[in-house]
């Protein structure tokens, strides 16, 4: 059984300025529009040209135009995206969602039972870890929810699994919910990559109707950082306002938007990049 004592230090860091939001969103789909601008120019005024087949050896990371058969045999196809230059690795992206989280287990009254008048933290249960990340206020894991002990060990296995697929993750970007960014932060471990810092990205929350509210109760960088998180606390967010009465197509054209600026920032290098999000 374990104890855990909650920092009573109130922490206003969360709040979210919600009069900015219309400024942020309004720059954001600016950015967007002229994105798909650019794009569209781009593909008026090309014209194709025969493109060179390209070979990746990962193992040496040398390119061969035209590699020796075992050098074929495990060399990824690249073909060159018309209209930007050829990137070192080929870019791919593995997107999931967050594992199992404790109220889907054992109901949304769990965090009543695990805490006392105290604070304190009792493992009333198996499928609850043996402790809990320290916050400042406690009654924020009602809405913002760890994972069960059975949803960390499946995140890691699938951090294994990708791994010996060879997929490991370069880069990474997470929902601000403690259960995604607890979800990556097992991922990246089971792929050998825990060097890689988690970077924030709150757009990425399903947020529609009125929860919106739920942003208000996500733990700071700061907190996570001090429960062992590897987060990139210099990164500044896509998106870090949340509207406040996104419908569920709101959040579709939003996520559109991040994924679109997040593939333009990295086209260009490659790698593979992990997001993890989801409620």
């Amino acid at each position: 059984m374990a104890h855990y004592h909650v920092n009573g230090n109130q922490n206003h860091n969360n709040q979210i300025p919600m009069e900015n939001y219309e400024f942020e969103l309004m720059k954001l789909m600016e950015q967007y529009q002229s994105m798909i601008a650019k794009q569209q120019s781009s593909k008026e005024n090309f014209v194709t040209k025969p493109q060179e087949t390209e070979y990746i050896d990962e193992y040496t990371n040398r390119q061969y135009s035209n590699p020796p058969p075992q050098i074929r045999r495990r060399a990824h196809l690249h073909t060159p995206i018309p209209g930007h230059l050829s990137p070192v690795k080929p870019l791919r992206i593995i997107i999931i969602r967050h594992a199992e989280r404790a109220d889907a287990v054992l109901g949304s009254e769990w965090s009543k039972k695990s805490f006392d008048r105290l604070g304190r933290y009792t493992r009333f249960s198996e499928h609850l870890p043996d402790a809990l990340p320290a916050r400042s206020y406690l009654h924020h894991y009602v809405i913002d929810v760890p994972l069960t002990n059975r949803g960390r060990m499946h995140a890691y296995k699938t951090g294994r699994s990708l791994l010996s697929n060879g997929y490991a993750a370069d880069i990474c970007y997470t929902s601000p919910s403690l259960r995604c960014v607890q979800s990556a932060d097992k991922i990246l471990s089971g792929m050998g990559r825990k060097n890689v810092a988690m970077q924030l990205e709150p757009g990425l929350f399903e947020c529609y109707l009125n929860d919106f509210k739920r942003t208000l109760c996500f733990m700071t960088k700061d907190e996570l950082a001090v429960n062992g998180y590897n987060i990139d606390r210099s990164y500044q967010a896509v998106m870090s306002f949340m509207r406040p009465h996104d419908s569920q197509l709101d959040y579709y054209e939003r996520c559109q938007a991040i994924m679109d600026i997040i593939i333009r920032r990295h086209q260009a290098t490659g790698g593979t990049i992990l997001i993890v999000a989801r409620k």
